[in-house]
């Protein structure tokens, strides 16, 4: 199987939704991934990873998060400043009309809720591995090592 089939989007959502299930014990929830790049997150010269955004629906209320996941399948999910996911943290949509005319759809959500800012890339050279960079208020950054991250540090 091509890394093209690996990394669809419905292929993902399914697998994110299962693994979010499982991990956060929530239930009837719906994942949409919004977009992603391949990148090289185990180290071993492959851009063979992949790493993006999605925005996880449970009930009527909606998250953006990060997601990086390496081609053996392993998935890791973090918050939009790259802090420790959690399911907690929703909102709902903004609707300027009537509720009717406005319905809680994945693809409202898409175009209302942003997704977060990051790259991937070789940023502390005395580390194996590249660096999750997040952009955050005020100039600061969040840096974290893509192998540790994978490591569970």
């Amino acid at each position: 199987m091509g890394i093209i089939d690996r990394y669809a989007y419905s292929k993902l959502e399914s697998a994110f939704k299962a693994q979010i299930e499982k991990d956060f014990k929530v239930s009837d929830i719906e994942i949409g991934v919004t977009g992603g790049f391949l990148t090289d997150l185990d180290n071993d010269t492959e851009h063979d990873d992949f790493a993006g955004t999605a925005i996880l629906k449970v009930g009527r209320s909606f998250k953006s998060f990060v997601f990086l996941m390496r081609d053996d399948g392993s998935a890791r999910f973090l918050e939009n400043n790259g802090a420790a996911f959690t399911t907690e943290g929703r909102q709902t949509l903004f609707c300027s009309s009537k509720p009717i005319a406005c319905p809680d759809t994945m693809a409202r959500a898409k175009q209302q809720i942003a997704s977060a800012n990051f790259s991937v890339m070789e940023f502390d050279k005395t580390k194996a591995g590249l660096e999750v960079i997040f952009p955050l208020v005020g100039g600061k950054y969040n840096v974290l090592n893509s192998l540790e991250i994978f490591a569970g540090k």
